[in-house]
């Protein structure tokens, strides 16, 4: 019995003994605590710390590759405060202007070379303030000045202006209308149809696009002509058809009578012209249409002119219209420079 008894109490020692081993041996002092509790947030402030951190790296990391593979001449300058706005010097303009076409700009020859240059002065059109530039015809070392083409500072408008009506027309330009005072303006109808009056000034041709006078002058009946290449007007059906369009058979054959244009061997040529004296200057126009009808219109004008002396006289002149075969034309048509 005392034998069981030492056995027993052996056993239990050993046990015990064992039990305390496995508890020493455990890889940590927490490991349940560790394995028992909760997974952190999404929201715990330890994590968002490790997120920032690790962002902040990779964009110091980024910017600094940036820098070093970015020259640093190629990166513009932010802009300032006090960066000043400059107007487009006047060579540029005239580029721009040399820029665009001989047909969008309505000069006579597709293919000649015309001469632009800085006219020195600027005007309102359209609220823009544009900047002008003459166009000359080069002939023989000689430049033959043609017309002013006003453009907006941005290039994205191109005038010509037209001395004798005083006028701007924004190109392209429709280059043949015809009359019709019900949907017309006043501008439009007097600009075209004094434009082809004007051609038969019988002392000057600045009504006259496209005169070649780098071509050898022809001597016909005695006088000296010059072949026009227009390709708008350039033969004598094209001019009959222009004239046509705003002018009645009598106007047109009084006209044509001047033998200011002629045609030869298939060419239209019109006469040398030598500027006859001074004339006055035409300070203003003030045009209404005083009467319209089915088949009559009626315009006024009153044109203010200024002399070399400082005089001024302001004139009138009446202009009818009337229905011809469903087509409006001028019956009674005085132009302004046969007033003077």
């Amino acid at each position: 019995m005392k034998r069981f008894t030492a056995a027993l109490a052996a056993i239990l020692c050993l046990i015990m003994t064992g039990c305390a081993g496995d508890s020493d041996n455990s890889p940590s002092g927490n490991a349940e605590t560790e394995a028992t509790s909760p997974p952190p947030s999404i929201t715990d402030p330890v994590g968002i710390s490790k997120e920032t951190r690790g962002t902040e790296s990779i964009t110091e990391e980024s910017s600094s590759t940036l820098n070093e593979n970015i020259p640093e001449e190629s990166v513009p300058d932010e802009p300032t405060s006090d960066t000043q706005t400059v107007d487009i010097p006047a060579a540029d303009v005239t580029k721009q202007i040399a820029a665009f076409d001989n047909t969008f700009l309505g000069l006579p020859s597709v293919d000649k070379v015309y001469i632009f240059s800085d006219a020195g002065k600027s005007a309102e059109i359209d609220g823009r303030v544009c900047g002008a530039v003459s166009c000359y015809d080069e002939h023989e070392g000689t430049l033959y000045y043609m017309c002013d083409f006003y453009i907006s500072p941005d290039g994205s408008r191109v005038y010509r202006y037209y001395e004798q009506e005083e006028r701007f027309a924004i190109l392209p330009e429709e280059q043949l209308t015809r009359l019709d005072p019900v949907r017309q303006s006043l501008d439009d109808i007097f600009s075209a149809s004094a434009k082809l009056y004007n051609m038969f000034h019988p002392y000057s041709n600045g009504a006259v696009d496209g005169i070649d006078y780098e071509a050898d002058p022809t001597e016909i009946n005695g006088e000296t002509y010059f072949p026009v290449t227009n390709t708008t007007i350039d033969s004598k059906a094209m001019l009959l058809d222009a004239l046509d369009r705003y002018f009645s058979g009598e106007i047109v054959t009084a006209l044509m009578d001047t033998n200011k244009f002629i045609e030869q061997d298939g060419i239209l040529y019109v006469r040398d012209c030598a500027e006859a004296g001074s004339n006055p200057t035409l300070e203003h126009i003030e045009r209404k249409l005083t009467e319209l009808t089915d088949n009559t219109a009626v315009f006024t004008e009153h044109i203010t002119y200024q002399y070399e002396a400082g005089e001024t006289e302001v004139k009138e002149i009446v202009y009818t219209a009337e229905k011809q075969n469903g087509l409006w034309r001028f019956t009674d048509y005085t132009a302004p420079w046969t007033l003077y």
